[in-house]
């Protein structure tokens, strides 16, 4: 088949330029729709990310929240295990009295009797009474002896009454620190 134009070449040119107008306002109607569209998925992806990223940084505060905790209970537990230590240092210097005391007892000869315990600075003053001078010096041997004292000194030993056998003394030991 064949076509056959008869129209007046200015009027086809006018036809031809129309139709060439129309595909133009086409072709600009169809790229505005297309941005038209992508600005508006654009707009959707972005209020998403937006709303996602609320979420994360409300997380993130959340989590810094919980880990100012731990650092606050890290603290706690650092002090703790400190005075823990410090416990642990004052029980191996301190004396147990109660062992001291059973092994005191245990050199201490039955015809003696302390009347005073003196403690300063882990010096002990030991006061007392005697039957004789003798248990007095038996005594200080055998404190000497022990595992108790450092350091033992005979300090004095008197007779207050002429006609009571009773000798008073006073002895000075460092103590041992077990």
């Amino acid at each position: 088949m064949v076509r056959l134009n008869l129209l007046p070449p200015s009027h086809r040119e006018k036809l031809k330029n129309r139709r060439l107008s129309r595909l133009l306002v086409l072709f600009a109607f169809l790229l505005l729709i297309v941005f038209a569209g992508a600005g508006a998925a654009l707009f959707v992806v972005g209020s998403g990310l937006k709303s996602a990223l609320l979420g994360l940084d409300q997380k993130i505060k959340a989590q810094q929240n919980v880990n100012a905790t731990y650092g606050d209970t890290e603290a706690e537990a650092k002090a703790l295990e400190g005075r823990l230590s410090t416990i642990k240092t004052l029980d191996t210097k301190r004396l147990k009295w109660s062992a001291f005391l059973q092994e005191f007892q245990a050199t201490t000869p039955p015809f003696l009797r302390i009347t005073q315990f003196q403690n300063k600075d882990n010096k002990l003053t030991i006061n007392g009474t005697a039957k004789t001078r003798t248990e007095i010096v038996k005594f200080v041997e055998k404190l000497e002896t022990s595992n108790l004292f450092s350091k033992v000194e005979f300090e004095s030993a008197t007779k207050d009454d002429p006609e009571n056998p009773i000798v008073s003394f006073t002895i000075q030991a460092q103590l041992e620190k077990r």
